[in-house]
């Protein structure tokens, strides 16, 4: 199933004439219909807690507040809670497992589990210290919607607090996702760790607040920087080790 959202985010746009059946990710009723049939067994994209464990406890601490978007039935959001954290929302925008996991955690003191889609979150901004994302940015991404995107970034950098870390788990390869993560660069800094295997860790640290009268189409919804404009705007951007100024789109 892991693999399965990897090659499909990756051959659509190379296979339209597929799209009817792979168009799904994105879609809440894709969702509410696998989680009422699947719901109550857990499941991990991409990688296990303890996989992603070495790239995100670097960067919280027991008081962090935690958002997990696109938690799905993960044991993530548990696993923190064990572990003596107690700030944590757990973010999914198919009510129909949300209501399952309310249900099923409910003796977990200070975790919430909110339905809402993380293209429009309804949190004020600079709310919280990590926002962790494996594979929901991805599912956004699936039919290659920039709007959507784009929105989706726009909405964690506006949640988080300065200072905060966006930790992304992709699919995506650096030189498809570092265009659209530089087009909100004058807010955040950037680091690719690579890790090896299918898929990325990307690390996004917010250095200053949103204005609050910003809006996300604001910004265009295409990157349209090509290699030689990556690489004289990676000088520029004080960009983290782990970025290759040569990558660009291909």
């Amino acid at each position: 199933v892991v693999l399965s959202v990897y090659f499909f985010s990756h051959w659509h746009w190379h296979w339209p004439q597929w799209g009817v059946c792979m168009c799904m990710y994105d879609t809440q009723d894709y969702w509410d219909e696998r989680y009422a049939d699947q719901g109550d067994t857990p499941f991990d994209w991409y990688y296990g807690v303890e996989g992603c464990l070495p790239f995100v406890l670097p960067h919280v601490s027991p008081h962090s507040k935690i958002l997990i978007t696109g938690c799905g039935n993960s044991q993530l959001g548990v696993y923190f809670h064990a572990a003596g954290f107690r700030n944590i929302v757990n973010l999914d925008f198919s009510p129909v497992l949300i209501e399952k996991m309310k249900a099923q955690y409910s003796s977990c003191a200070g975790m919430q589990w909110v339905a809402m889609d993380a293209r429009d979150m309804q949190w004020a901004a600079d709310d919280f210290d990590l926002v962790l994302d494996k594979g929901t940015w991805d599912a956004v991404a699936y039919r290659r919607v920039p709007c959507q995107m784009q929105r989706m970034l726009f909405n964690v950098l506006r949640v988080l607090k300065v200072g905060g870390k966006y930790i992304l788990i992709s699919s995506w390869r650096p030189h498809e996702c570092m265009p659209w993560l530089a087009t909100l660069s004058t807010f955040w800094n950037i680091a690719h760790q690579d890790i090896g295997g299918w898929f990325e860790v990307y690390i996004l640290t917010k250095r200053r607040q949103v204005p609050p009268d910003m809006d996300p189409e604001s910004l265009g919804c295409t990157p349209t920087m090509m290699e030689d404009d990556l690489c004289s705007t990676a000088s520029a951007l004080s960009l983290e080790e782990g970025w290759h100024p040569g990558w660009g789109p291909t």
